[in-house]
């Protein structure tokens, strides 16, 4: 967060990050699935740039809009091949329809950011804010004296 403060934002997402909390309502296995995620995101990106769950649900985004989630064994086999095909459309909703009859995250969206890579635990939400806060400000404070002006003829 101070990175991006530092670089003008004028604010930053969280929504992965907040996914990953005890009281957030996203399903247990999928906040597994983005803890399982961040574990492994040093070694291999953990996140894809995607249409085909938009193309399983049918939601008509416009064509430059995707979505990031995690990889999985549907988005290894079919991501490629979006617009899917008449044909590969019905075979991949089957078995996304099975996926989510037995809730077999292997094959279900997890909507991601890149961030994932960061989350290695389940926490409280009030912890996690609170954390950031604290540690954007002491960033902040001990990087100040980079960001005051020099006025001409005064020695710093």
């Amino acid at each position: 967060m101070a990175a991006s403060f530092a670089l003008g934002a004028a604010g930053v997402v969280l929504g992965t990050r907040l996914n990953a909390t005890y009281e957030s309502v996203y399903p247990e296995a999928k906040k597994q699935a983005l803890v399982k995620a961040g574990s492994s995101a040093s070694s291999h990106p953990s996140t894809i740039r995607t249409t085909l769950y938009d193309e399983l649900s049918g939601v008509a985004w416009p064509p430059a809009v995707d979505g990031n989630c995690l990889r999985n064994g549907l988005t290894a086999q079919y991501s490629s091949q979006t617009p899917l095909q008449d044909v590969v459309k019905q075979h991949v909703k089957e078995e996304h329809d099975k996926a989510t009859a037995d809730n077999t995250v292997d094959k279900l969206v997890v909507w991601s950011g890149s961030s994932v890579g960061l989350i290695t635990s389940i926490e409280h939400a009030e912890d996690i804010v609170n954390n950031l806060v604290r540690d954007t400000k002491l960033i902040l404070q001990k990087n100040a004296q980079f960001a005051r002006p020099k006025v001409l003829g005064q020695s710093s």
